[in-house]
């Protein structure tokens, strides 16, 4: 895969119930995106993702996006997110902040 590592997993667990989701994954500075939809259990994955900022996204209709700008993967760091969405319109948008 040309120049990438092989970086641990960014995991994400959702509310039950509101499944699936799309989640993705994308880093403003390079263009670099990942999409993913989420298990029965409300789990999803990134794998082989380089290291660096980024924005987690998670969609589902009729809920809030969640929207995570502050993500930051490094290399042989595993990464969790445990993401939460809300009732909303479809153009509500939850910006976590940290």
């Amino acid at each position: 895969m040309g120049n990438f590592l092989r970086l641990p997993v960014l995991a994400c667990c959702v509310l039950a119930g509101l499944l699936p989701l799309s989640p993705c994954l994308y880093d403003n500075g390079t263009g670099f995106i990942r999409n993913a939809v989420t298990s029965a259990a409300g789990e999803y994955q990134f794998s082989q993702v380089p290291p660096g900022m980024y924005i987690v996204s998670v969609k589902k209709p009729g809920f809030a996006t969640y929207l995570n700008r502050d993500v930051k993967l490094e290399v042989n760091t595993p990464a969790t997110l445990d993401c939460r969405i809300e009732l909303g319109s479809v153009a509500t948008t939850v910006d976590v902040q940290e």
